[in-house]
């Protein structure tokens, strides 16, 4: 699990609950600290009862999947495939650029890092699919369509409006 700011850090954790029960799973969790939006990431890991290792510091190797919710970590410094779930709304919209002047779709594996391995991009709808074909055909081949944790945990709580 690769942490980078707070938001993606959030989804990263609901996404981590998935596995609680799995006695097979280990996970592991890296805070990659290139964000100026991670400054609370480490208090947030440790609130969760988490250790966390630098990203810079983690062993590129010996891991099976490499699961983030930010496409602007350093995919290299982990050899495992990996997986970039959504970080919540405004996922695929346009956003200004943080290496040109103009915009950018958010989200999106840049082609440079989608170079460095295997990855895969998860989305909630199909919709989301076929805009990535639009824009940026090669990752569309790398989407799967998983739907959205925070849509799911809504709907799940609906029985408990009146609390």
């Amino acid at each position: 699990m690769v942490a980078r700011t707070t938001q993606s850090t959030v989804r990263v954790l609901e996404a981590a609950a998935l596995f609680n029960s799995d006695s097979r799973v280990a996970l592991t969790f890296a805070y990659d600290g290139s964000s100026r939006f991670g400054g609370l990431v480490p208090d947030l890991l440790r609130t969760a009862g988490i250790g966390y290792t630098p990203l810079k510091d983690i062993s590129p190797t010996g891991f099976n999947l490499a699961l983030t919710a930010s496409e602007s970590i350093d995919f290299a410094r982990i050899k495992a495939p990996h997986v970039v779930i959504p970080h919540g709304i405004g996922f695929h919209r346009y956003v200004p650029s943080a290496t040109s002047d103009g915009l950018r779709l958010s989200g999106l594996v840049s082609p440079s890092s989608a170079h460095c391995g295997d990855f895969w991009m998860t989305v909630g709808h199909p919709a989301q699919r076929e805009q990535l074909r639009a824009e940026y055909p090669e990752a569309a081949d790398r989407c799967v369509v998983l739907g959205d944790l925070a849509f799911d945990r809504i709907v799940a709580s609906i029985p408990l409006r009146d609390r």
